[in-house]
């Protein structure tokens, strides 16, 4: 189809500047070296054939006079002039209308046909070319079309619009032009409906996207609320255990000191047991992997070399979602890390892809440690580049 598309584009001007170089060079030889009055078709371009006193020269230089301005319109190629284009096309019709309408069908009218034929396929062509234009101007020779789009542009996660601006459909070389056209305004022209369908696909995403941050988000606060159950039911257990006088507590919430002691000439074991009181408020500026504290989603610290990483001022990323850093197609990750994390999986790593300041995609690995901070359960996560 898009092969078509150039096909029909090129073909009006293709076909007026070789009919123009052809009845040039044809008037040439016929004033100068007296050719042939041949072919027929060069002098019912122009209805004048049918006034008394018009020779075949008038007709040749009239009818070269018609094309060449036809052709000039199709070479400086815009809205109005594709307008203005039917005028000429029109008259050409019209001479040759009237000449196979009142001429029989012989050897010397033949060319007649198909000549006619190409003119109505150029008037279909150039109307189709007009519809493609837009009402309103694009843009303006002052305004290029890199500013027009930077407009668009996100402050911290990248759309798919620069993705779109970036697709082959719409690429600029980097000599200005691009390859097949003159200006920027003629591709934006000639694209005008896939712009259109670009832009409604932006917005599906973008909507989707949102819709997917919320319901990651709504996951996120259930899973904080059944770890936290899950916390306070092993502090029971553990409570539960001291009274029982277990010596075999669990490493994670118990101490255990062992002394020996004589009692009545006997020596025996003392178990003494200790609460381990999970450290509140860590510190991660001493990792040297990138290091954040998230409590719900929401990044609480950050080390300097997650700083580096982004590329983001620290104020600038602290008490933001760890989601508006994710790249569009990272999302589906978390995601299904998290349903997982729901349904009682215990791996405690995801792969994922960030963005930087500069919109650049940064594929990496997340570990997920539970921890305390400010007495609410948080997470530290170690990021970690693949």
């Amino acid at each position: 189809m898009k092969k078509l598309d150039i096909v029909l584009w090129y073909l009006p001007i293709c076909f007026f500047i070789f009919l123009a170089i052809f009845i040039f060079v044809k008037f040439i030889f016929i004033f100068f070296f007296s050719a042939a009055f041949e072919p027929g078709f060069m002098f019912d371009l122009i209805p004048y054939y049918f006034l008394s006193g018009v020779n075949n020269l008038h007709l040749l230089l009239l009818s070269l006079i018609i094309i060449g301005f036809d052709a000039y319109l199709h070479l400086k190629i815009s809205k109005k002039n594709l307008a203005l284009s039917f005028i000429p096309t029109g008259i050409m019709l019209t001479g040759l209308g009237l000449k196979v309408a009142t001429s029989d069908m012989t050897i010397s009218n033949f060319l007649n046909y198909p000549i006619f034929g190409f003119l109505l396929i150029i008037v279909l062509t150039d109307q189709k070319h007009i519809l493609a234009f837009p009402e309103i101007a694009i843009l303006s020779e002052k305004e290029k079309l890199a500013d027009k789009l930077a407009k668009y542009r996100p402050v911290i996660a990248k759309s798919r619009l620069d993705m779109a601006v970036e697709s082959p459909i719409l690429q600029i070389p980097a000599g200005g032009k691009p390859s097949g056209y003159v200006t920027a305004e003629e591709i934006l022209t000639l694209h005008k409906e896939t712009l259109y369908e670009l832009r409604s696909i932006i917005k599906d995403d973008l909507s989707r996207v949102h819709d997917t941050l919320e319901e990651l988000e709504h996951r996120t606060r259930k899973v904080d609320i059944l770890e936290e159950e899950i916390r306070k039911r092993k502090y029971t257990a553990t409570a539960q255990e001291a009274n029982l006088n277990c010596p075999y507590a669990p490493s994670f919430e118990k101490r255990i000191h062992d002394d020996l002691v004589l009692y009545k000439d006997e020596l025996v074991v003392n178990v003494k047991k200790e609460k381990q009181i999970p450290r509140d408020n860590p510190t991660i500026d001493k990792f040297v992997e990138c290091a954040v504290i998230l409590k719900r989603g929401v990044l609480k610290q950050v080390n300097h070399p997650f700083v580096q990483l982004l590329g983001f001022e620290k104020d600038i990323i602290l008490e933001k979602n760890l989601f508006n850093f994710i790249a569009p197609e990272g999302l589906f990750d978390i995601e299904k890390y998290y349903i997982n994390r729901l349904k009682g999986d215990i791996r405690k790593s995801c792969e994922t892809v960030l963005l930087n300041s500069n919109n650049m995609k940064i594929h990496v690995e997340i570990t997920i440690t539970p921890t305390i901070y400010n007495g609410e359960a948080a997470d530290i996560a170690i990021i970690r580049e693949i």
